[in-house]
C-alpha cells in the first residue's frame, strides 16, 4: 500500500545525497605515509611490482601523446585504434621481459576507459605536453609510496595492482 504524501523522488535523491557525502568523506580521508605503507603490506602489495606498473602506465602516457596526429585527423573509432597500437607497442616492450599485459582484458578496459575520458574526448589538446606532465603528475603522485594519500588514493592503487597483477596470472 502506497502512503500518500511521500514524495518518492525527494525520498530517493535525500538517500543518495547522504549516501554520496559519506562517500566522499571516506574517499577524502589523508592517510600519513608509514600508515599508507602498512596497508599496502598488509595487502600484500610488492613495491617492485608497483615500479614495474607505474612505467608501463607512463610508456603508454608518452606513447599515446607522441603518436596521436589530433581530432581532425582521428575519429572516435580512429582514437580506440590509435589506443589499441599505443597499448600493443608498449606491450611488446614488456614482453621482452617475460611480463605480457596483451590477454589483460581488465587493464585494456580500465585504460581505455581512462584515455577516452582523460585524453581524447577532451576539447583542447593543443598543449599535449601539458596534458602528459599532468597525467603524469597524477600517476605519480599515486604511484609514490612516500607520500601521504587520501582513501581512495589507497583504494584506487590496490585496484590497479591487482589489475596488472592478472597479466602474471595468465
Amino acid at each position: 500500500m502506497v502512503k500518500r504524501g511521500i514524495n518518492i523522488t525527494q525520498t530517493i535523491k535525500t538517500y543518495y545525497m547522504d549516501n554520496k557525502n559519506k562517500i566522499a568523506n571516506y574517499l577524502d580521508i589523508n592517510i600519513p605515509k608509514h600508515v599508507v605503507i602498512d596497508i599496502l603490506k598488509t595487502n600484500n602489495i610488492d613495491f617492485n611490482r608497483l615500479e614495474v606498473y607505474y612505467d608501463f602506465i607512463y610508456d603508454l602516457d608518452r606513447k599515446i601523446m607522441r603518436t596521436y596526429l589530433g581530432d581532425q585527423y582521428l575519429n572516435g573509432t580512429q582514437r580506440v585504434e590509435h589506443f589499441n597500437y599505443a597499448f600493443n607497442k608498449v606491450n611488446e616492450k614488456y614482453k621482452k621481459y617475460n611480463i605480457d599485459y596483451y590477454y589483460n582484458s581488465e587493464l585494456y578496459s580500465y585504460f581505455l576507459e581512462f584515455y577516452t575520458s582523460y585524453f581524447y574526448n577532451i576539447e583542447d589538446k593543443k598543449d599535449k605536453e601539458g596534458t602528459l606532465n599532468k597525467l603524469h603528475l597524477v600517476w605519480g603522485k599515486l604511484f609514490d609510496i612516500n607520500s601521504d594519500k587520501t582513501r581512495g588514493d589507497i583504494d584506487t592503487l590496490i585496484t590497479l595492482y591487482y589489475i596488472f597483477n592478472i597479466s602474471l596470472e595468465i
